[in-house]
């Protein structure tokens, strides 16, 4: 079994040409999809953002009509690990068998 870690962003909105703020986050099934193969598969994933601030998910990426007709909020606040990430900064590389961005 491999030891994956997934590399996500804690942006929380961007900040457009006109100087407003657009919210956005990591989208769901970016994420979702590769964590199901990987733990099926028996794999360990640990998640690491900047400053170990815990990812937030684009709010459009949770519409049923974007997965497949499911609500996907479950599933995802099932991720414990995702609820306190390690601080990227923090991590040794030589750790991991897998980086996943």
């Amino acid at each position: 079994m491999s030891k994956i870690l997934f590399v996500v962003s804690a942006a929380t909105n961007w900040t457009l040409a006109d100087g407003t703020q657009h919210p956005t986050g990591f989208w769901a099934e970016e994420l979702l999809a590769p964590y199901r193969l990987f733990t099926e598969a028996g794999d360990t994933v640990e998640f690491a953002t900047p400053g170990g601030v815990a990812p937030v998910a684009d709010e459009a990426s949770l519409a049923p009509e974007m997965n497949d007709c499911n609500d996907v909020r479950p599933e995802l606040d099932a991720i414990d690990a995702l609820k306190q990430p390690l601080n990227l900064s923090d991590v040794a590389l030589d750790d991991y068998d897998a980086v996943f961005y």
